[in-house]
């Protein structure tokens, strides 16, 4: 399971599907939400705070994992790969 733990804003910029948000925050308040049975793969912007949300999470007995470089590294990654392959236009010219 994928957890987002950006502000309402960055989310609104973007997510990664299937992702449950709850921001860092909100996380203890939220708790009862999510799965224990399932490994919770946690992330935010950079790495910082789905690092936090993962010490909570594991405090409270959740198998998590921190996801390195956040949305931004899969801003970079995945989505540019996407855009190539598909061949989106960018600006008006084909990438």
């Amino acid at each position: 399971m994928l957890l987002d733990a950006r502000t309402p804003g960055e989310v609104a910029r973007g997510s990664i599907d299937g992702a449950l948000h709850i921001p860092l925050d909100e996380l203890r308040e939220h708790l009862d939400e999510l799965p224990r049975d399932k490994r919770l793969r946690v992330f935010c912007q950079s790495g910082l705070r789905s690092y936090v949300a993962c010490r909570i999470l594991m405090q409270h007995g959740f198998s998590c994992a921190n996801v390195a470089g956040g949305y931004g590294f899969y801003q970079q990654t995945v989505l540019d790969q996407e855009i190539r392959r598909r061949g989106i236009a960018d600006c008006g010219v084909a990438v």
